[in-house]
């Protein structure tokens, strides 16, 4: 969510025009306010983006229990009447199956080729993904080799190096 402000309401990039999708759990956006913070950049923000947020509501707001398989009694969140509210601003779609995400990305995609004309606003929109635990997506990845080569990611992997040195089982570089 820190990276969505920087794009929304920090210089350069937030008038420089782009396409972003963010991805996010409940865990950040029920208790570490996500949903409220989206809502003030879409109610408060001229953006100079087209921006989607996907948000993968499974009910669980803890991240390591996405890596384990399954949540813990206590991670458990319950109620979805946020989203349900949510669901009903235009710039919300609940998706609770293929077919509906299918829909939804169809109609932001041509809302997307329409910003890329110089035909439509920026603007943001959260996609609420539920009931979809068998949905299986490949990545999409184009090339990244000017990303694997940049100043960042050689700080990355040296600063990764330095506190894994020792470690049986190092991240790899």
């Amino acid at each position: 969510m820190s990276k969505l402000i920087q794009v929304v309401a920090a210089e350069p990039m937030r008038s420089t025009a782009g396409v972003y999708s963010f991805f996010i759990g409940d865990g950040a956006c029920r208790l570490n306010g996500g949903m409220e913070l989206a809502c003030h950049l879409i109610e408060d923000y001229t953006l100079s983006s087209i921006i989607t947020i996907f948000l993968y509501n499974n009910g669980i707001w803890a991240i390591e229990d996405n890596l384990v398989g399954g949540p813990e009694a206590e991670h458990k969140l319950g109620n979805f009447k946020l989203y349900e509210l949510l669901g009903h601003h235009a710039n919300f779609s609940i998706c609770e199956t293929d077919l509906d995400l299918r829909a939804t990305l169809s109609h932001l995609s041509k809302k997307t080729e329409k910003f890329i004309r110089g035909e439509h606003i920026g603007e943001i929109n959260v996609i609420v993904m539920r009931n979809m635990n068998d949905l299986h997506l490949e990545p999409v990845l184009g090339n990244l080799d000017k990303i694997g080569c940049s100043a960042e990611i050689s700080f990355l992997r040296d600063t990764l190096g330095y506190f894994a040195h020792g470690c049986k089982w190092r991240v790899p570089t």
